[in-house]
């Protein structure tokens, strides 16, 4: 079992990229348990999408596409070696 669940996963990284000035990551949490007050607190804590348990390819692809979307970079990154 992992040391920290997802929310508290969540802030960690968040406070990383604030103390070291680096660009938010974008976050989605998939969950077994998707009651309302599940989906507030996780994105309380930083998460951009929510997903529940048995997620779909076509559920995954399209929340994606959603945060590649909110999250255009401001300083693209060149893939190109050299």
């Amino acid at each position: 079992m992992s040391a920290l669940d997802g929310g508290a996963a969540t802030r960690a990284i968040g406070s990383i990229e604030r103390t070291h000035s680096r660009p938010r990551t974008p976050i989605f949490m998939q969950k077994a348990n998707t009651l309302p007050h599940h989906d507030e607190t996780s994105r309380e804590a930083g998460t951009d999408l929510h997903l529940e348990k048995s997620v779909t390819l076509a559920a995954l692809f399209n929340s994606i596409e959603q945060i590649d979307r909110a999250h255009e970079p401001t300083h693209p990154v060149s893939m190109a070696s050299g």
